[in-house]
Order: structure tokens, then C-alpha cells, then sequence
């Protein structure tokens, strides 16, 4: 199956991969939250890369870049990208910030509530992650766990990820996907950028600069669809890959070779019948992924000799329901207001020339 058709919604079951993907997040996380050593980790342990959450975040933004690209390319829509992209990680971020700020801080702040409310950090907090300049404390709150002062954690991502969609949009706007040839040249330079740094040649990801590597992944996943014509993903390919990667374990390329390995794992498996019949209604990923760190640093917090595994798995029921009730009532209504907005424009815009 070429990955042109891997990348329609109706073939595929990315939306499966994303919700595991944001619980391997949560598992990876669980690690340094309960101060458990690392190295017992199953991907630091039989892998030799990063952990878990890391390689989950590279596959997140991998099938970020193979779908934005398609949907940009596909409809060559700026307003409507645009649109789209700020109502699904805006408000959700939003009434999260709002939650986090206004009902979780007052109840665990350590602080006394005039001081909490008359702190400026306390109203930064909302503003600053929604301009990107991710904060991740709020006064008085979790000062003395193993990681201290951390309420949102995994939302550092989110910037980067903005800034993906950004440089996208620009290429998108100077007309550069209309040859894939100039369009190959300015991904493969990113990513070329990112390999040849000092740091990320190494078999653990946790040691590149995020700076290079998440665009690096963006990039690749946006080259398979550049090329998805002629891309093939089937069994063969996902076994080649995987011993290329094997033999190449000891080399400096293993940790790339293990992405691609991966990211064609994930690909395979979307598309696998069993898999893909399973039917997921409410797209719970980002939910799970906004929520799951404070939950995890909550438990941690009320229940301090929890274990990792029990914190894993206590945490992902806590997220599951809440970033189901995000979905339904915050991120569904808005993408629909976005995609309501962008018809609206789209079909007036005449009007206004």
C-alpha cells in the first residue's frame, strides 16, 4: 500500500496510534515523577534509545508532519489551515490553563489564596502557554515533589509543534509544495541541520537539541507524503527496516534507523484490518496528552510510595475520562467552529474583494 493511501482517513487507524502514543507518554513520565531509575524503562532498557515519551513524541510529531502536509497540500487553503490548526490546540489548551489555574492551584498552592491570587505568576500562567512561552509552575503548587514545582510538563511540545505548522504555512504561502523537488530540497536541509549536530548522533534522543530534533521528525514525516505516491508500506518493507536497524544498532544512525523503523511500525499498524476495525469515536490523544502530567504529578503528590507502574496506570484511567470529556464538550465544538469559520470565509470571500 502506497502511503498516499495509508494517509486517508478512511484506510487508517492513526487515531488509535495517537491515543496510545499519549499514553506511552504518560508511562514514560511516570519514571522520573515516582523517582524509578530509568534504565528499567522498556525502550532505554531493550532498545538502547530514548524512553518511551521521547520516542512517543517523535512519532506524534512524525504523523503531524505526514498529515498537515497532506491536509495543506490537498486544499492549498491558508485561512482554512489556519483556522483549523488555532481550534484544535488553542481552546483546549485554554480551558485547561483556566483549570489548572483557577481550581486545581487554589486547592494544592501551599501558598495562602490572597497571596496565590495577588501573584502575577498565577494569571502568567494562562497567558504565557497560550502565547507559546510555555510556564510550568504555578505558585506554591507541588514545590516539593521529586519534580518539583511542574504542572504541566508535557506542554513544551506544543511550541515546537506551533512552529512546525508555522514554517509550513510560510513554504505553503510561497508556493513551495507545487514542485516536490524544492519542497524535498528545504525538508531534507532541516533535516540535515538536525543530523549532523554534535548531539544528536548519539543512541539516546534526550541528548539532541529539541530545537533540531522535533522539526526533524516533522520534516520526515512531511517528506513520506511529499513522495507518498511512491512510497510503499507493506510487511517487507517493515521487516527491512527493522534489520537494517538491527544490524546498524551498534553505529551512530541506530537512533534514526530505529525512527524510521518506528514510524513505519506505525504505519503498518494502522492499516492492519483487526486493528483499524477498532473504533474509536472521540479523538481523546490531546486530552490525554495536556492532562496526563498534572494528574500524574497530582498522584504523586497524594499518594507519595506510589510506584511508577501503579502511577501509570491510575493516571491513564484518570486521563481517559477526562480527555473524553475535553473532546466531546471543548475540542469537537471547536473544530467545528473553525471549519464552520473557514466555509463561512471560503464561500464570501468574493464579497469582499
Amino acid at each position: 500500500m502506497y502511503v498516499k493511501d495509508i494517509a486517508n482517513h478512511k484506510n487508517n487507524n492513526l487515531t488509535l496510534i495517537r491515543i496510545i502514543l499519549a499514553i506511552l507518554v504518560i508511562y514514560g513520565h511516570s519514571f522520573p515523577l515516582t523517582q524509578t531509575n530509568i534504565n528499567s524503562e522498556v525502550f532505554v532498557k531493550y532498545f538502547h534509545v530514548d524512553y518511551s515519551g521521547g520516542c512517543a513524541v517523535a512519532l506524534f510529531f512524525f504523523t503531524s508532519g505526514l498529515l498537515i502536509s497532506k491536509s495543506y497540500i490537498e486544499r492549498n487553503q491558508p485561512i482554512s489551515f489556519i483556522l483549523a490548526r488555532f481550534f484544535r490546540i488553542i481552546p483546549a489548551l485554554f480551558v485547561s490553563a483556566i483549570l489548572l489555574t483557577f481550581i486545581a492551584g487554589p486547592i494544592l498552592t501551599t501558598l495562602p489564596l490572597d497571596d496565590y491570587f495577588n501573584n502575577k505568576e498565577t494569571y502568567r500562567f494562562i497567558y504565557n502557554n497560550l502565547l507559546m512561552n510555555t510556564q510550568f509552575s504555578l505558585p506554591g503548587v507541588f514545590e516539593y515533589l521529586p519534580h518539583p514545582k511542574a504542572v504541566n510538563g508535557s506542554w513544551w511540545t506544543i511550541k515546537y509543534e506551533v512552529i512546525c505548522y508555522s514554517f509550513l504555512l510560510f513554504f505553503g504561502l510561497i508556493n513551495g509544495f507545487k514542485n516536490k523537488y524544492i519542497a524535498t530540497f528545504f525538508c531534507l536541509a532541516i533535516i540535515i541541520l538536525a543530523v549532523t549536530d554534535s548531539t544528536f548522533m548519539q543512541n539516546n534522543f534526550s541528548n539532541a537539541q529539541y530545537v533540531y530534533y522535533l522539526p526533524f521528525y516533522f520534516c520526515t514525516g512531511c517528506l513520506f507524503y511529499i513522495w507518498s505516491d511512491l512510497i510503499q508500506i507493506n510487511t517487507r518493507v517493515l521487516i527491512g527496516s527493522i534489520g537494517i536497524t538491527i544490524l546498524c544498532r551498534n553505529t551512530t544512525i541506530y537512533p534514526i534507523l530505529f525512527f524510521l523503523s518506528s514510524s513505519i511500525f506505525i504505519l503498518t499498524l494502522s492499516v492492519y484490518e483487526p486493528f483499524k476495525n477498532i473504533k474509536i469515536k472521540h479523538d481523546i490523544s490531546y486530552g490525554i496528552y495536556i492532562y496526563g502530567f498534572f494528574i500524574q504529578q497530582l498522584l504523586v503528590f497524594l499518594f507519595p510510595n506510589m510506584n511508577n507502574y501503579w502511577n501509570t496506570i491510575f493516571s491513564i484511567l484518570i486521563s481517559i475520562p477526562t480527555a473524553l470529556i475535553s473532546a466531546k464538550y471543548v475540542e469537537e465544538p471547536a473544530i467545528s467552529l473553525g471549519k464552520n469559520l473557514s466555509k463561512f470565509y471560503y464561500k464570501n470571500k468574493n464579497l469582499y474583494k
